[in-house]
């Protein structure tokens, strides 16, 4: 399914980067994206115990992710492009966050 969205919302949104409803639709895919993302690491670890978790599945991450993209949908009908401002700091956060937060591994 995100196969065809994000790049349908993202050339939607460049073709019209001052209109809500591109950067609130743009928005919310990035957060069921990011769910789905979520979702995936967590059978991954489930099945397979040994496997590393992934940096983003921290809580602090999860809630700027999950948290930054619900308010970039609300803020789309505000003012469309500080959608677009919100999501470049929330995606320069997590890579800083990245590469610079080691994560835990639990030993079972």
């Amino acid at each position: 399914m995100n196969e065809t969205l994000v790049p349908f919302t993202t050339g939607w949104v460049g073709s019209s980067p001052d209109a809500v409803m591109p950067e609130a639709v743009y928005a919310l895919d990035l957060l069921l994206w990011s769910a789905a993302f979520h979702w995936l690491d967590y059978q991954i670890r489930k099945d397979n115990p040994g496997a590393e978790r992934d940096s983003s599945t921290r809580g602090f991450d999860r809630i700027v992710i999950y948290g930054g993209f619900a308010i970039c949908i609300g803020l789309a009908f505000l003012y469309a492009r500080s959608s677009l401002y919100l999501i470049g700091v929330i995606s320069v956060i997590m890579i800083i966050r990245m590469f610079t937060v080691k994560v835990k591994s639990k030993k079972g």
